[in-house]
């Protein structure tokens, strides 16, 4: 009898512990491998006088290569050259048709995914079947905050399979 319960307590906390979203239904326009083409960086002052740039960041300008891989089990790979960098389960909080999306197309979608189940910075941004746009604190490049500047990126990835 307690061996029935404490392998009922385990299954139960596997199951509820892990969550994650497969990639099925529209879902499934993530899945595969994307490699990273270009960001675009944004830098804000944040006192007077207030100044907004933005930059073209190529991958000829940064030393390393990146990308993602979308697995169909819920999770994301991010890759830095060619290897694993970090591994996370998705959990979609948002997934719908594009009204704000950059990309160009009928078939986009806007998405906000808890990486992690929110224990990360979320993922936000913005797919069609070819091209994948995200914005992310620390992946490919980190953005950050200091008590002049706010510098943020916009991702920019082609698929590759």
């Amino acid at each position: 009898m307690i061996k029935k319960a404490v392998f009922t307590l385990i299954l139960l906390t596997l199951l509820f512990s892990c969550k994650k979203d497969r990639l099925n239904g529209d879902l499934a326009i993530l899945e595969g491998n994307w490699e990273w083409v270009y960001s675009i960086k944004y830098s804000h002052s944040l006192s007077s006088p207030f100044l907004t740039s933005s930059q073209t960041i190529l991958p000829s300008d940064v030393s390393s290569s990146y990308g993602l891989e979308f697995l169909k089990q819920g999770k994301v790979l991010l890759i830095e050259n060619n290897e694993t960098k970090d591994k996370y389960r998705t959990v979609f909080t948002t997934f719908e048709s594009s009204i704000y999306c950059d990309l160009i197309g009928n078939d986009s979608y806007d998405f906000v995914i808890d990486v992690n189940n929110g224990e990360n910075y979320p993922m936000r941004g913005c797919v069609n079947s070819d091209t994948l746009v995200i914005y992310y604190k620390d992946f490919p490049l980190p953005s950050f905050s200091n008590s002049n500047f706010n510098v943020n990126y916009k991702n920019f990835f082609k698929r590759v399979d």
